[in-house]
């Protein structure tokens, strides 16, 4: 810059200013998982992980089977059990560079477990029971109902974990000559997502999907 001041002195100044300009645009997220191989056996254990850009310093992430939310899986990978046939995996990214206000998300393709037949619809069944789960999805209120493979009025076990492996609830329900018709009852407060029930009986341990949506 040049002044035509008669009194300045110099008849020159500079000035500079260092300016960081941050785009406001919406992260992208691709997941993955290991070794590729998407076909499993009942029980197999898959990582998932993401890599996002335009994320921004600490971005949010909510994993999702089968279209519903998993509770408690808000980090940058997630790792989960196999127990149903197919299961469909996703990641939402929520934003958080300078200039966003949360506003800004965005949902990973989806990458499907294929269970090839190997893993059963509704329980993993090891002791040949003939057991339900209903309905499902559920709140969080739901019945366990059928026979045991051998008629036993021995109490059975029953647990809720996470896909996080996190044990929310724990009973015990009576059979009358081998049959079980009871109602489970879990905390108002749980979060919607999807859920492991886990029957510890004579025979065998049976392992049921559920989701529980609010």
């Amino acid at each position: 810059m040049t002044s035509h001041d008669i009194c300045s002195s110099p008849a020159e100044a500079q000035i500079s200013l260092v300016m960081n300009v941050y785009p406001l645009v919406a992260p992208t997220v691709v997941i993955s998982t290991t070794g590729g191989d998407t076909t499993a056996y009942v029980g197999d254990v898959y990582t998932f992980y993401t890599d996002v850009i335009n994320g921004g310093v600490n971005p949010g992430y909510q994993w999702s089977v089968n279209n519903a939310p998993v509770a408690g899986a808000t980090n940058s990978t997630f790792t989960t059990h196999v127990y149903n046939n197919d299961i469909t995996v996703t990641c939402t990214v929520t934003g958080n560079s300078p200039c966003d206000t949360g506003s800004l998300t965005d949902t990973s393709a989806a990458l499907t477990i294929y269970g090839l037949g190997y893993l059963s619809v509704n329980a993993v069944t090891t002791g040949g029971n003939d057991l339900s789960l209903f309905p499902n999805p559920n709140t969080g209120s739901f019945i366990l109902s059928g026979k045991l493979s051998a008629v036993s009025n021995k109490n059975v076990s029953i647990a809720v974990a996470d896909m996080l492996g996190r044990t929310v609830y724990t009973g015990e329900t009576t059979p009358q000559n081998g049959t079980i018709h009871a109602e489970i009852k879990l905390d108002n407060g749980i979060a919607a997502g999807t859920y492991l029930l886990r029957v510890n009986t004579e025979s065998g341990t049976e392992t049921f999907h559920f989701v529980i949506g609010k």
